[in-house]
């Protein structure tokens, strides 16, 4: 080291969360205990609709966990904004991903949600 150089170290927990894909803002949100989707997805803008690229509400992504080995989950979000469903909460580092109707499905898209993020 030398005279007046800076050390930053980084914080160990990410405290944020993600929402990507086809939402009006994809953006990083604030992680607070009690934050779910529907929190995140609205502080997102909400998703696309009557587009020719609408999103895909029956197959958003909710990805968990390291990203080499995620957990992923997919969830309907017509089930949640219908009442059939319970709202799913929220953990510091999850990636939510909302898809397009035409894209594809399984690991490529999940390998899609994470180099979105990555970028």
């Amino acid at each position: 080291l030398q005279p007046l150089d800076y050390i930053y170290i980084a914080p160990m927990a990410v405290r944020d969360v993600y929402v990507l894909g086809n939402v009006i803002a994809p953006s990083r949100v604030n992680y607070y205990k009690g934050i779910t989707l529907m929190n995140a997805l609205a502080y997102a803008g909400g998703w696309t609709v009557n587009t020719a690229r609408s999103a895909d509400l029956s197959k958003v992504l909710l990805i968990r966990g390291e990203l080499d080995k995620p957990w992923v989950s997919c969830i309907d979000i017509r089930e949640l904004y219908q009442g059939k469903a319970l709202d799913i909460y929220l953990c510091p580092g999850d990636i939510i991903y909302v898809n397009n109707k035409t894209t594809r499905f399984g690991r490529e898209l999940v390998r899609a949600a994470i180099y979105t993020y990555v970028q």
